[in-house]
């Protein structure tokens, strides 16, 4: 059996509590979740571990993590390579249930487990752009996508706007666009949801203007190399990017964090720009809070 791809027993695996069954269907429901399966089955697989499936999860333990580890390597044959996507997940759903539910969660819980992966680097990979920096590089895509050129663009905003890894991206092929229910349908068929309006109006537009791709399967791997190769250089030459390396999704993803903020009211993470946020006025108050213009705190 190939390590990292290895099965967990189904011995080893329990039925999920009804109250940890609520809590993950909340995690699940969240707009901060990650959309890929992959990342709640890990979840799923992590709370029905017979070891501690009957435990309620706000009272797990970073020990509860480790024992799980353990018993990743013992049993399902599996190293670091295989072992960090499960920390991934779990850190995540933890991150998402201490902030949305925070009188059960305590701001502890499970904070620092994403220093038990195997193979963390001790150097991070990318950085946060800078605000100059991402706006020469939109630029840069509408000036590409004017000549049919809408890779570059839609890579860019994919990663920025929904905080994907770049595997992550060879799941949103824009042949697999449903324009009706605006979302993606996975190889499936089951939805794959998204809330950025921002994709939708991207997507029409890329699929308008470039028909040939309605039926075509992208290699992003291979076109992001290109792009990122290209974006950097186009960085350099506006003298507003010094580094020796390449930019790459990494340095999108920590943009994502840096410039998408959760709304306050429902919670979707919305780039911290003046055109998607308004001011409403609290009621019974004098004060006015900054809303998405989604929901505008309604």
């Amino acid at each position: 059996m190939a390590k990292g791809k290895a099965k967990i027993p189904l011995h080893l695996l329990g039925e999920l509590s009804s109250e940890n069954s609520k809590w993950f269907r909340a995690y699940e429901k969240s707009p901060k979740a990650p959309t890929t399966k992959s990342y709640r089955t890990k979840v799923e697989r992590f709370l029905r571990y017979t070891k501690h499936n009957q435990k309620p999860f706000y009272t797990f333990i970073q020990d509860d993590v480790i024992n799980f580890i353990e018993m990743l390597e013992k049993e399902g044959e599996y190293r670091g390579g295989g072992i960090d996507p499960y920390i991934g997940a779990i850190s995540k759903c933890a991150e998402i249930l201490r902030d949305e539910y925070p009188k059960k969660f305590s701001p502890f819980f499970l904070a620092d487990i994403s220093k038990l992966k195997k193979n963390e680097k001790s150097t991070p990979s990318g950085q946060a752009l800078t605000s100059t920096q991402i706006s020469y590089i939109r630029k840069y895509n509408t000036e590409h996508a004017e000549q049919d050129d809408f890779y570059g663009e839609y890579i860019f905003e994919m990663i920025f706007q929904l905080g994907l890894q770049l595997e992550e991206l060879q799941l949103y092929q824009p042949k697999d666009y449903d324009r009706e229910k605006q979302c993606f349908i996975s190889a499936g068929g089951e939805p794959i949801p998204y809330q950025i309006s921002v994709i939708d109006s991207l997507l029409i537009r890329f699929l308008d203007s470039a028909k040939d791709i309605s039926n075509k399967h992208v290699d992003f791997s291979s076109e992001s190399r290109k792009y990122f190769k290209e974006v950097t250089a186009y960085l350099k030459g506006k003298d507003v990017y010094s580094e020796g390396r390449n930019i790459n999704s990494e340095y999108l993803k920590q943009s994502h964090t840096a410039y998408f903020i959760p709304c306050p009211n429902c919670k979707k993470e919305t780039e911290n720009i003046e055109e998607n946020w308004v001011l409403t006025k609290v009621e019974s108050s004098d004060v006015y809070r900054l809303y998405c213009k989604t929901c505008k705190g309604k």
